[in-house]
């Protein structure tokens, strides 16, 4: 929800993981949700260095960390999803990846 609220994730992935989280009870949902982040992490690196982004990216990462440093917890003016040319990767995606994941591995 605090992604969502900062203007990183959609509505449609708060909903998505809401689901899972009832399916997968209390006892796993953070681990469901650690391995999410991890996948997500790793597809957006591919993507910065497939589009060869490194260097914009790493500028703008430096400037959200100054403006939530400064307190502020509305949306980045830039990097939100507002922003249609920015690079976004589908956190959906993420979440099914390390749904089966936990599925065929984690579950045992």
């Amino acid at each position: 929800m605090i992604f969502y609220l900062a203007g990183g994730m959609g509505a449609g992935d708060v909903k998505f993981f809401g689901a899972l989280a009832a399916a997968v009870t209390y006892k796993y949902v953070f681990t469901v949700l650690f391995f999410s982040a991890i996948i997500a992490g790793t597809m957006a690196l591919l993507r910065i260095i497939w589009e060869k982004a490194v260097v914009v990216t790493l500028l703008r990462l430096l400037d959200l960390f100054k403006w939530f440093g400064r307190g502020n917890l509305k949306p980045h003016p830039v990097m939100s999803l507002a922003n249609t040319s920015a690079l976004a990767v589908p956190f959906g995606v993420s979440i099914a990846i390390a749904t089966w994941i936990f599925i065929f591995f984690g579950s045992r």
